[in-house]
């Protein structure tokens, strides 16, 4: 089987940054928080964000939880 640096790159830097949250999802969305709580940067609410065809999401799935079936459907 063909290797893909790219993607192997990918698991990798998320194998890192989920062991640096404690190794938990709970724990990486807290530690993400808090970065961008404390990175000085502006977050725009969805309202905020430019309405055009490329930026617009389809709200059906704005609430739906990311699974492999999900991404797959997608693809």
């Amino acid at each position: 089987m063909k290797t893909n640096p790219i993607l192997e790159e990918l698991l990798h830097t998320r194998e890192q940054m989920l062991a640096d949250a404690g190794g938990t999802l709970a724990g990486l969305v807290a530690k993400l928080q808090q970065d961008e709580r404390t990175s000085g940067r502006k977050v725009l609410a969805p309202s905020e964000l430019p309405r055009n065809r490329r930026s617009t999401v389809d709200a059906n799935m704005a609430d739906q939880p990311i699974s492999p079936e999900t991404t797959a459907a997608a693809r």
